[in-house]
């Protein structure tokens, strides 16, 4: 399943700022696509590359 039409990933992908709102559709879209598992994929990504929230991973990935 591709997400690449997601107006949240295609603000990410084409460097647009991106609100609260959009952020919370991510984290929930994360959510699902683990789907049992969601919040402990989402913790993991943020564990395995040591930001605090998801906002922070985000903005890392423009850095």
């Amino acid at each position: 399943m591709s997400h690449l039409d997601n107006l949240v990933i295609h603000r990410l992908r084409t460097n647009k700022p991106i609100t609260k709102q959009d952020l919370e559709a991510l984290e929930a879209m994360l959510i699902r696509l683990g789907e049992d598992d969601g919040k402990t994929l989402l913790s993991g990504l943020l564990e395995r590359t040591g930001a605090p929230s998801l906002p922070y991973f985000v903005r890392s990935l423009a850095a």
